[in-house]
Order: structure tokens, then sequence, then C-alpha cells
């Protein structure tokens, strides 16, 4: 209870505010649209007198402006530059920027770059950060799930074509957190359960993400290192952010062999942005697609309304089953999962309110997820609940320089595995303070980001001080950027609850992390280069050691296993660094190229991590023809994952062979209603590995029988017909 009254204390901390004396206002494109992360400048008779950057929303604001005459200039890449003259005397003045689409100019001083695999596809980077927006939908495999689209980018792969998990810099996706505006949510995807070896939901990822990309303005994913403003965790984070102004925005509605999805958009006086999507991936059986006897549906109703221009509304109920057979006629290799009967549900609830101006932004939301899986096996019946409950809050103040914050996450949790059992709640507390300042001289511009915060949580009653850094130097050409943090995260509910003798699991500590990046892109008319080195250093992990050291398991670097017990009771490391690069060309004639490659190096004591994968290649075309036609071929190559599941000691640190696969999309449009869209991944059809499975031999402790190396998803060709209503 004084967890609560605490909680909902720290949610009004921020909502009374005033204006002081100032410039400000809001970066928009033609259609109304926000423009994060602009270059705006104040000019006094041609000398600078203040910089910074729009935010997420496009807001800009200068305090404390002395009277007279100004040059208020705007660049953005991609986009013409903005000028206004503004003729100050202490009164605030509000200013509405609007920049016009512009592909031939390149920002002059600005920390952005625009990196697109096809033209208008604003997928940005900057620090560690990837901006993705409604331009993703034409990249080939995403399947309108933007989880999907950060496999084209540096530093990031998949461990398994049915799933969306973000596998960042060789970390397991179980290191990312999800947030709506900063706020704290569960994880918001379908089919948790899909491509992992236990069949149980994993901690951040799934079958495809429940909000629809056509509801979403942006996803943000930010890896490490990255600012005190986003909450705890190791890998990264994926923040949703939806807006409150639909104007180009249409109606819709979509058949597909996915199934159907329609759209309604209300731009009036009250704003209304509604969302109903219904699948059943088990249509693809018609095409021969081998799902293993499953059935998989999945649906999902969206909501967002815009109660005020400041004010709207965010809701999501969505629901998944997965349901599997027995196999027929099973040959002698046949494991229990083939033999079984399972029954999965997911049920997802999301709902909050989001509050954004000049001064201030405020989030709070309320979010919960509910998986069960019931399993029958020769009469034996076994249930596995897992629910999370999320109350979250993210609050900024903005002033001058300066932005103070706060996040706070109420968590309740239940798990109920045959060797986990948690059932408990905690609160943890996150307040923060940011300073950002930007000098511009002789056609540079030098800018400093810094941030400090304290991450407090009721569980282990532990505090830590985060800091993180940010250093860059930018021309007309050239932008160099250092980026350096500290970071920490809660343990995953299902390792609290691991059952040991001494139940030691459940004092577990934060694991930690130090992350540190140094960036270099070359900006200029037609191609961008970018390159980065980073090194991350994991500690506090939570492992366990077997008989003999005959293997060391880390839930941390290895992904959780869901069939290993026992006490996690030696804090052992892990490390991962390596080197990014990319270039990205307009070759002319609406051709579009994108080549990046990574080389990483992920472990923990001196043993391979899982997914150590030692390269990682993307290659992305876009070839448009005419205004009508539209075709991208993505591919994507890694090294292969390595096998660190203790139980199978008889394949233990063996790495599996090189991914990689071929999607394409080919979409024809015309009437400027009408869409017609092939998209297929893994257009050669080739069935990566996956992981090995097997079942334990009962009558002995240890060895395994039936080990088999289980294959990914062959092709899966999506056919879909899309209709704007309006």
């Amino acid at each position: 209870m004084r967890e609560c009254i605490l909680f909902l204390g720290l949610s009004f901390l921020y909502c009374a505010s005033s204006y002081g004396q100032s410039i400000y206002g809001v970066v928009e494109d033609e259609d109304g649209e926000p423009l994060s992360y602009c270059a705006v400048i104040l000019l006094q008779d041609g000398s600078f007198i203040s910089g910074m950057e729009s935010d997420i929303n496009g807001v800009f604001k200068f305090e404390n402006v002395a009277n007279g005459d100004y040059t208020l200039g705007v660049q953005y890449v991609g986009y013409s530059d903005f000028e206004q003259e503004i003729v100050y005397e202490g009164q605030n003045i509000k200013l509405s920027v609007v920049l016009k689409y512009d592909p031939t100019e390149i920002c002059e001083f600005g920390p952005t770059i625009e990196i697109h695999p096809l033209k208008n596809h604003i997928l940005s980077q900057r620090s560690n950060s990837i901006i993705v927006d409604q331009y993703s939908k034409d990249i080939a495999g995403t399947f309108g799930d933007p989880s999907r689209v950060l496999l084209r980018h540096t530093g990031i792969s998949t461990q398994n074509d049915q799933a969306n998990g973000i596998v960042y810099r060789g970390l397991s996706a179980d290191n990312i957190n999800w947030t709506i505006s900063g706020a704290e949510i569960v994880n918001p995807n379908h089919l948790s359960n899909a491509g992992t070896l236990s069949d149980q939901s994993s901690a951040s990822a799934g079958g495809v993400l429940a909000f629809p990309l056509e509801t979403i303005y942006s996803f943000q994913f930010s890896g490490q290192p990255y600012g005190a403003q986003l909450p705890n965790a190791l890998a990264g984070v994926a923040n949703l952010n939806f807006n409150s102004n639909f104007r180009n925005r249409n109606s819709f509605f979509k058949l597909g062999l996915l199934g159907l999805e329609a759209g309604y958009v209300c731009d009036k006086k009250v704003k209304v942005n509604a969302h109903v999507r219904y699948s059943t991936v088990g249509l693809l059986s018609d095409l021969g697609v081998d799902f293993d006897g499953e059935s998989i549906k999945f649906q999902d109703v969206f909501l967002n309304v815009g109660l005020t221009d400041n004010l709207h509304y965010i809701g999501l109920l969505a629901n998944s089953t997965n349901d599997k057979a027995p196999i027929e006629n099973p040959d002698i290799n046949a494991t229990e999962k083939d033999l079984s009967q399972i029954n999965y549900k997911s049920d997802i609830m999301i709902h909050g309110l989001r509050f954004n101006n000049v001064k201030h932004n405020q989030s709070l939301f309320f979010s919960t997820k509910k998986d069960s899986r019931d399993v029958l096996f020769e009469m034996e019946q076994k249930l596995s609940v897992a629910e999370d409950m999320k109350l979250s809050y993210h609050g900024d103040y903005n002033f001058s320089d300066w932005q103070i914050g706060m996040n706070v996450t109420y968590y309740n949790g239940l798990r109920q595995f045959d060797i986990s059992d948690f059932d408990d709640s905690y609160l943890t507390v996150q307040p923060y303070l940011m300073y950002n300042k930007m000098k511009h001289f002789n056609g540079t511009t030098l800018s400093v980001r810094s941030s400090l915060s304290t991450f407090y949580d009721t569980y282990n009653k532990e505090l830590s001080v985060e800091p993180y850094l940010q250093l860059q130097y930018a021309n007309d050409s050239f932008i160099i950027e250092l980026n350096a943090s500290q970071k920490s995260q809660m343990q995953s509910p299902y390792l609290y609850g691991l059952m040991s003798i001494d139940n030691v699991n459940s004092n577990l500590e934060r694991s930690k992390t130090l992350a540190a990046s140094l960036n270099l892109k070359y900006v200029q008319e037609n191609y961008r280069i970018l390159s980065r080195v980073f090194y991350q250093y994991l500690y506090d992990l939570p492992s366990q050691v077997g008989t003999g050291n005959e293997y060391v398991y880390s839930p941390v670097m290895n992904g959780i296993s869901f069939l290993t017990s026992g006490a996690l009771d030696i804090q052992s490391y892990g490390r991962t660094y390596g080197v990014e690069l990319m270039t990205d060309f307009d070759i002319g004639s609406q051709f579009y190229l994108n080549i990046n490659t990574t080389l990483l190096d992920a472990s923990y004591e001196d043993l391979n991590a899982t997914n150590d994968f030692g390269h990682i290649f993307n290659l992305t075309m876009t070839k448009e023809i005419g205004d009508h036609f539209l075709i991208n071929v993505a591919f994507h190559h890694r090294g292969g994952a390595y096998e660190n599941q203790p139980f199978f000691r008889e394949v233990y640190q063996e790495q599996l062979s090189d991914y990689y696969r071929v999607d394409t999309r080919v979409a024809y449009r015309w009437g400027d209603k009408n869409e017609l869209s092939l998209d297929i991944q893994n257009l050669t059809s080739r069935q990566n590995d996956a992981y090995y499975s097997g079942d334990f031999d009962m009558q002995e402790v240890g060895p395994i029988i039936n080990l088999e190396l289980e294959k990914q998803l062959g092709i899966i060709p999506i056919l879909s017909y899309k209709r704007l209503l309006n």
C-alpha cells in the first residue's frame, strides 16, 4: 500500500508548471508530423547565440532570451532549410516550423544522419538509436512489424525466424525493455513462445508486435550506451510513440494471407485512430507451409483518442493462441513435445494517458499480460502460468539547457512453473537530471549531452548511481561522437522464483553494465557512411556452475533456460565488442542501396555467448519503377549461434551453421488508394539451424535421448491487398 501511495505521489510531481519568457515551438513536416532531433539554432547579427535539438515530439524551447532581433534556423537531413526573422520584446513567442521534404539536402550542422534503403524511408540513426517510421512497411520480410525492420541494421540480428527478438550486439533479447513514451509496459508481442526451445514465453519478443505499424507514429530502439531518461535494460529499450495528430492518415481495410485488418481515422475536434486485426497463420497451410501441425491465431484492437491537442489516450486489447496436436505416426526419434497436446494462450491489455507540451511531458500506463501453457502427455497434464502487471509513469520537465525527469514502475508478477514459483511485487524509482549544450562556431558544432540518474528498487533495496555522457563534433560533412554509460537491470521474475535448496535466487542483485561507443559519420548528397567501434562490459551476472565445471549457465548472456533449476550462486561477467560499418547510396534512376556489416565478439567467463555470431552482414536494395512499382530485396547473413543449454552437455559450446536469409517484397500501387503486395520471407527456403532438442532419460541422471537439431522455417509468402477509404 505504501508503494502505491508513493507511486501516485511521484506521478503528479511534474504536473504543475508555468511558462517563462521564451521562444518555443514545434518542428513538423508538410503532413503535420513532428520531426525529432532537428538542429535548431538562434542567431543574432549572424552570430551564434544558442542551439539545441528538437525532442522526440519535435518540440524546441529557448529560455531567458534577451530583447532584440534574431534569426531562427532549423535544419534536418532530407528537408529544406528553414529560417525566420524574430523580433523579441520579452513576450512568449510560439512558432510553427514546417520543413519541406527535399532529398538533395544534407545537414550542415545537425547531429542526425538519414540512412534509408529506399526513398522517403526515414530510418534515422542518432547515437545508438534507430528510429523506424511508416515507410518501413516497404522493407521486405517485415510484415508490418517494426522490430523486424531492425534486422536490416548494423549490430542487430535475430535468434529465430518465427520471432521478432532483438539480438543487439550479441546480447540475448531478454535484456530488452519496452516503453510507450518512456513509460514501461509489459512485453507487447503476440505469441511470446514463438521460436523458443522451451515453448514458454520469452521476456521481450514474440511472433509479431501487437501494435500494428500503421498505428505507430515512430518506433525508437535505443541500444547501449543510452541516456538516463530510459529505464533499466542491459541491451536496449524499444520505445513506442503515438501522436494525436492524424493529418495525412487514412481509413483503410487490408485483406491478406495473414488475415483481415482495418483502420479508421477521424481528424476532427475529437481525433480518433482505431484499428482492428484478425490473423490466422494457419491459412498458409493451403500453400504447403508446414507449421508442424500447429494452429496459430492472433487478434488485437487498438484505440488512440486525441482528447485535446496535448492529451491523448492509448488502449490495446490483444489475444493470441497456439494449439498443437500430437504428431501422427511418430518415428523412433519423436520427442515428448512431438507427442504432446499443447495449448498456449496469451492475453495483453494496455491502457494509458500521454500529455505533452513545450514545457513538460507526462505518461502514465497500466499494462497486463498473462501467458498460460497447458500440456497433456500420456494422460499427465502440466500447466505453467506467467503473469505480469506494470503501472508506470514517465515525466520530464524542460528548462533552458536542463531537464529533470522521473521513471517510476510498480510491478506485480506471478510465475507458476515446475521449477520456479514467484508471486511478489516491487517498486522501481529512477529520478534523473540531464544537461544539453550546443555551441556553433566557424561552420562546426560542438555539443555535450550528459545525464545522471539514481535507481532504487524495493525488492532488493538496492541503490545505484548511473551516469551517461555524449560528446559530439559536427561540420557540414563529418559527425564524430563518443557515448558512454553505466546501467543496471532487474532480474527476470522467473529467476527470482527459481527453486534452490537455500533459496538464494530470491536475493539476486541487479545485473550491471558499462558501455561505450565511438561513431564517425560522413554525409554527402548521394551517399552516407557510418562507422563505429563499441565495447560493453557486463558484471554481477547471476550464474550457475555444473559439477566438475563442465558448464557455466548464464541466463543474462545465454537467455533464460526454462529447464534448468538450482542456485544461481556465482557472480560472473561478460563482454561484447566489435566494429560496425554502413554505406547508403542513392544511385539514381530510383535505385537505392544499403550495405552494412558488423564484426563482433560476445563472451562470458572464457566461453562463447549463445549469440557470439562473429559477423553480421546486410544488403538491402530498392528499385522504384515510375510511380506504381516498388521492389525491395533484403539479404541477411550472420555466423551461427552457440549451443549453451547446460543439460545438453553432448553439444555444449557447439556452434551451429551460419544463418542466412533472402527476403523480397513487390508492391504495385494504383489510383492513389490501392496497393497489392507480395512479401516473401526466406525466398530460397533455406532451413537454418534453430536449436537442439531432446528428452531426458528418467532412469539415469543427466543423459539425453533423442537429441536432434531442429530447423527453422522455410519460405513464407504473404500476399495482401490494401485499400484506402478516404
